[in-house]
């Protein structure tokens, strides 16, 4: 994967009861010097993103569903990182409303499966 990670604000997202270990620890391996922020919505995503990042020693930041500072949370971020298999037709809805956004507020999309990883979007270049 050759991916321009370091130093970023990294919004990641994973789909509903997505959990490839995996896929999550070689993202990150990417991400030194960066900042991964997540929502706690979905456990298992949230449990390993934590547990990984803990590891790697990468700072995460968290919010919690339920505070209403939603736009200064994701605005904080460059770069989203999604978590798919595929699964969740609605988290997979978000994603591709995202990615047919003109004014993404986001440098880069990234799309993180157990094929690999790809940049959908890449509005810095």
């Amino acid at each position: 994967m050759d991916l321009d990670l370091k130093d970023r604000s990294i919004l990641c997202v994973g789909e509903t009861g997505y959990n490839n270990w995996q896929t999550i620890h070689n993202f990150l391996e990417h991400c030194y010097e960066s900042t991964i922020y997540c929502w706690t919505w979905n456990p298992s995503f949230f449990i390993l993103l934590r547990n990984i990042t803990d590891f790697l020693d990468i700072p995460l930041v968290i919010k919690h569903p339920c505070f209403n500072d939603t736009d200064d949370f994701v605005h904080s971020c460059d770069t989203l990182a999604f978590f798919s298999d595929g699964n969740d037709a609605e988290t997979n809805k978000m994603l591709y409303t995202l990615l047919e956004e003109e004014d993404s507020i986001y440098e880069k999309i990234v799309v993180c499966n157990s094929d690999g990883v790809g940049v959908y979007e890449d509005n810095a270049s």
